[in-house]
């Protein structure tokens, strides 16, 4: 597939079940979309993973998957840009679960945890953490609500086209802050995220990538057209 210049992946992998980032599995997937589309090589490539693909059930930490990210960056080609984006359920550096979205290219890495504890989330929190799931749940909102009032930005990628790619996980397609940013593109890790939840900031983004949605027609019937 191809938008805006970029090749873009959406590699289908999912959870192994074993403790720890599986950095090897998530290298042979990236190596394997790139071989797949070798005549594609010379366009800036996006691979993004859905959100259910590495989540981990909070037993990982945000060190381990740093580690495990930075040895991936070093097998990435040297000739060709690639921007990778995913999210885990994690322990974050204050060992708070937490659902967090990462993108990185071979020199820079950044992550932002989900603004949104949605109903999926509530259902990891309290398959992992049972009666406490609750007050986990309470705190990841207000944390997340604080971020969105005090209008911090979601990180990005800046690619070598000139454009620059952000992470949202999910349903954090709906979080603020949701401004026009011309040159911006979203690339969203999901689970059956409804495009619907896409229409408000596709107004105001190049394009929007997701990885794993649900079906949708608006009034027309159609999807918003820079939504893929």
């Amino acid at each position: 597939m191809k938008a805006l210049g970029f090749k873009i992946h959406k590699p289908k992998l999912h959870h192994s079940g074993f403790p720890g980032f599986q950095a090897e599995i998530m290298k042979i997937a990236i190596k394997a979309q790139l071989k797949a589309d070798e005549k594609g090589r010379a366009s800036p490539q996006l691979i993004i993973f859905s959100e259910v693909a590495l989540k981990y059930s909070f037993n990982i930490a945000e060190g381990d998957v740093v580690r495990s990210i930075e040895q991936i960056q070093k097998c990435l080609p040297k000739d060709l840009w690639i921007g990778v984006a995913f999210s885990v359920f994690q322990l974050n550096g204050l060992e708070i679960p937490r659902n967090t979205g990462y993108i990185f290219d071979s020199q820079n890495l950044h992550l932002t945890p989900k603004r949104i504890c949605t109903n999926f989330d509530e259902a990891m929190l309290e398959n992992s953490f049972g009666r406490d799931y609750r007050v986990y749940g309470s705190k990841w909102n207000e944390d997340g609500s604080d971020l969105q009032q005090y209008g911090v930005k979601f990180p990005f990628l800046a690619a070598p086209n000139g454009k620059e790619v952000e992470i949202r996980v999910c349903f954090d397609i709906t979080a603020d802050p949701i401004v026009p940013s011309p040159g911006r593109i979203s690339a969203v890790p999901a689970h059956k995220l409804s495009l619907q939840d896409s229409i408000k900031l596709s107004s105001r983004r190049d394009l929007i990538i997701i990885n794993d949605h649900a079906p949708f027609g608006d009034a027309k019937g159609k999807a918003p057209s820079n939504v893929i």
